[in-house]
């Protein structure tokens, strides 16, 4: 638990001990604030406490996480991409030079928008298909 991984466990989530952690513990064994000092595993055992008890996973739940990546997952990747792009744009316009030292290079542009919006809603729509096709009702 020291290195924050989260029990789960109802009598540790409840410990004084957990509760009242404000450091984690790093590869390297030293003491890390999390949370600028917050006793974060108050806020995450009140919402462990209401966590859905009634989920239940897809009949295709494997194809479900697989897709994610690339419909969801893309969104991520175009976000990424293009905060790459802008800082060496960014960079280039201060001076272009790398933290210490070099030629900062553009990398290519991430090309046209992948909204969360938009990787969700096509996530959405192939495991609808997907269910469907495979004879499941989908609601």
């Amino acid at each position: 638990m020291a290195s924050g991984s989260f029990p789960a466990d109802v009598r540790t989530l409840s410990g004084p001990s957990f509760l009242s952690r404000t450091t984690i513990v790093d590869s390297r064994g030293m003491k890390v604030s999390f949370f600028g000092g917050q006793k974060f595993n108050e806020v995450l055992a009140e919402a462990a406490s209401d966590v859905s008890v009634g989920y239940q996973y897809l009949p295709f739940e494997v194809y479900s996480r697989n897709n994610f990546d690339s419909t969801v997952g893309e969104a991520y990747a175009w976000s990424t991409g293009k905060a790459r792009f802008d800082d060496a744009v960014a960079r280039i316009m201060a001076g272009g030079v790398k933290d210490g030292g070099g030629t900062v290079t553009v990398p290519e542009f991430p090309g046209q928008k992948v909204s969360l919006m938009d990787g969700v809603e096509l996530w959405q729509k192939n495991l609808v298909e997907y269910g469907a096709n495979q004879g499941f009702t989908v609601e």
